[in-house]
């Protein structure tokens, strides 16, 4: 299961997160009421584990680096010898929004990387402090942007599992639909992103067009562009069906797209080998999502999301900036056909769920990777959510990859992660 829920902060099992298996991938770590919960994602039994501890141990980054990772407590790199650091940033094209990176370099390897994140910090999570379910929707999804139907998604079902309210099931496909609407925008506009950056001219206004036919789709189905307002706790906009027909169009231009974007040479020699991360690196550092399944590793939430039965991960082998984009053009596919199939039997929904109250605690599959999220209600209200966006650990994931790469090999590899400053900073 995906969502987890306890009466309390108090109910979850207090245990050492030394002593959790390491082939249990910590997915986040919550500071909640004096307390810190540790998310835990099982892939062997296909759960999600929520246990608390009363702090983080500092040996226990020895074991886990990623911990770092997740917890934001990278340091940006120092001047070494003859490398300085270089910043990119705050305001850079190649970047799409506000974000720096600072950069230690030579001159033309990138040695290492970090992120500088707060320029898009909104703080959300002190905002909704008080709220009812449905202000707190509105800010949940415009957290996460890019995101925001997989946010609203999320946090609706977070507070539904507390008030014991389950979604019927023309709920569930409405829901469905429009997040597989939003990963297939995604999925396209990060093909657009790499054939910009490798000057594919043709490629790049092939692939901003069907995106912007995605884009068209979600307004006229969804209510909104970016699916602003669609979904709620206890509730879902009757998506109107029309609109979906052109889905199939882009699948038929995705299908027949696939051979002139393998055929680019230049394009797919530029993206080769570029930014790896291969299985150890995988496993050493808890990542999920599209980096994780390129590099052959089976991670996908949604094998345990019941929104998603029987699902099977699109995985490929070499790890790099290539794998990444055919495992985002495999799922696009795939994207579009679900919406096509759901759509037939979607169908809107109201109900109170005025009654939440405890914690919960879930996480869902977004387009790079998982989101997760814990919210704690009571009388009606949020007394406390934490929310992080999958940007916000492939940010340092992509940081990795990128290390002794070579300058231009930067766009490349930034893009094709599909990660956003604005998701990552909260």
């Amino acid at each position: 299961m995906n969502v987890v829920a306890y009466g309390s902060v108090e109910d979850v099992p207090e245990v050492d997160p030394r002593d959790v298996p390491r082939d249990e991938v910590l997915a986040a770590v919550f500071d909640l009421k004096g307390t810190h919960l540790y998310v835990w994602l099982d892939h062997d039994v296909d759960e999600v584990k929520v246990t608390r501890f009363p702090d983080v141990p500092r040996d226990l980054r020895e074991e886990r680096p990623g911990l770092a990772w997740i917890t934001g407590s990278v340091e940006p790199p120092e001047r070494e010898g003859r490398a300085v650091v270089l910043r990119y940033g705050p305001a850079a094209s190649g970047l799409w929004e506000a974000g720096a990176f600072s950069i230690l370099t030579y001159g033309e390897k990138m040695l290492r990387l970090a992120p500088d994140l707060g320029y898009k910090f909104r703080d959300v999570e002190g905002r909704v402090k008080g709220e009812s379910p449905d202000v707190a929707a509105v800010l949940v999804e415009r957290r996460c942007g890019n995101f925001a139907v997989h946010a609203a998604v999320l946090f609706s079902r977070l507070v539904e599992r507390l008030a014991g309210v389950s979604p019927p099931g023309e709920v569930v496909a409405a829901r469905r639909m429009a997040m597989e609407l939003e990963r297939l925008r995604e999925h396209l506009w990060v093909v657009h992103r790499l054939a910009e950056a490798a000057s594919q001219r043709v490629a790049v206004q092939t692939f901003a067009s069907l995106t912007e036919d995605v884009l068209r789709v979600m307004g006229g189905a969804l209510g909104h562009r970016y699916g602003f307002g669609f979904t709620g706790p206890g509730r879902v906009r009757e998506p109107d069906p029309d609109p979906v027909d052109v889905v199939g169009e882009v699948l038929e231009e995705l299908e027949d797209l696939e051979d002139l974007v393998e055929a680019s040479k230049i394009w797919m020699d530029r993206l080769h080998t570029t930014c790896e991360l291969g299985p150890e690196d995988v496993h050493r550092y808890d990542i999920e999502g599209v980096p994780a399944r390129a590099a052959g590793v089976a991670r996908d939430v949604r094998t345990m999301d019941p929104y998603y039965p029987g699902y099977e991960p699109v995985l490929r082998t070499e790890g790099d900036t290539v794998a990444r984009m055919w495992v985002r053009y495999e799922e696009a596919k795939a994207s579009a056909l679900s919406v096509l199939r759901d759509v037939r039997r979607a169908g809107g929904w109201s109900e109170d769920v005025d009654g939440a109250e405890g914690l919960a605690v879930g996480v869902v599959e977004a387009p790079p990777g998982p989101m997760v999220a814990a919210v704690v209600m009571k009388g009606g209200k949020v007394k406390a959510l934490r929310f992080r966006g999958p940007s916000h650990h492939l940010m340092y994931a992509f940081c990795a990859g990128a290390e002794g790469e070579i300058f231009t090999d930067f766009p490349f590899g930034y893009a094709g992660f599909g990660i956003y400053f604005s998701d990552a900073d909260g």
